[in-house]
């Protein structure tokens, strides 16, 4: 009898034991927090889900990972800081957690091997993180996120974007008047533009894609060391293009066209390159294109 009992009491401990370590493995925290105030978040692995909304409060929710002791909220309305607390100093802490902050906040984030993901934040959103990717969905004043071995993604009409990737791929759709954008190791794509005001787009290795309307007055900037350019502007531009070891297709069509390559007259002057200057439609806008090792491609913009 004793036996039995004793089987049965070990057996709830184990149970309860369960239960406990279940519970202390799950964060949901909540605070009061300004609808323009600062939201800081740090972790190591894992995932970080962050969503605007429109109430004055900050929600955490998530669970724990093994090598993790908590999720630490502390600061005030104006300044909020998350950071998941490592069981070990030497070793980041993981967790997977979905966070809501008023939209208008501005969002600090610092990840280390966690996939960030952003949505629905229209103050502004800083992201950086190491060995996995960063999403960004909607319209914020200012967008600034960079990776390292992990592709970045912008999708929304926000007012400056500033992105960046090492060994990853960049896809920026539907941006504002205001892009940066570059590449070490990966393709950098943009489309849908209703108006890019300023544009700058710089690429190591890895082809660079864009599709869509400049301002009238507006100014889109390329360089490319190791990869081509492919552009399809669907507005009125002035475009001057140069590559040293690439080829320039123009299919834009008829009107006023120069290429040259070398001086032909000169027999000592074996220096490669090509330049491509002209205008299409009433011009205007200003489109430099400047590649190392790559083609150049113009199309007809949709």
């Amino acid at each position: 009898m004793r036996g039995t009992m004793s089987v049965k009491s070990l057996a709830w401990c184990a149970l309860l034991a369960a239960a406990t370590a279940s519970a202390q493995g799950r964060v949901d925290e909540r605070r009061a927090a300004a609808a323009d105030g600062t939201v800081a978040i740090e972790t190591g692995g894992g995932s970080v889900r962050v969503v605007g909304w429109d109430k004055a409060e900050v929600t955490v929710t998530g669970t724990l990972g093994a090598d993790s002791q908590r999720v630490e909220v502390r600061g005030d309305r104006r300044k909020l800081r998350i950071e998941v607390v490592p069981e070990r100093h030497d070793h980041p802490g993981a967790a997977d957690l979905e966070i809501h902050v008023p939209a208008g906040s501005r969002v600090e984030v610092e990840a280390f091997q966690a996939a960030v993901d952003v949505e629905g934040v229209t103050g502004s959103v800083r992201a950086e993180t190491v060995n996995s990717s960063i999403t960004f969905t909607g319209t914020a004043d200012d967008v600034r996120l960079e990776s390292v071995n992990g592709g970045v993604s912008v999708r929304g009409r926000s007012a400056r974007i500033n992105v960046e990737s090492v060994n990853g791929p960049v896809d920026v759709s539907d941006p504002g008047g205001d892009l940066q954008a570059g590449t070490v190791n990966g393709p950098l794509k943009v489309s849908g533009a209703l108006g890019l005001a300023r544009g700058r787009l710089e690429s190591v290795n890895g082809r660079v894609t864009f599709e869509g309307k400049l301002a009238a007055r507006g100014a889109l900037d390329i360089e490319n060391v190791g990869g081509g350019v492919d552009l399809a502007i669907s507005s009125p531009a002035d475009y001057r293009v140069s590559t040293f070891n690439g080829a320039i297709v123009n299919e834009i069509g008829p009107g006023p066209q120069a290429v040259r390559g070398h001086d032909e007259d000169d027999e000592d002057d074996e220096t490669p390159g090509k330049e491509l200057t002209f205008s299409a439609g009433s011009g205007g806008a200003r489109v430099t294109v400047t590649t190392l090792n790559g083609r150049v491609r113009i199309m007809k913009g949709r």
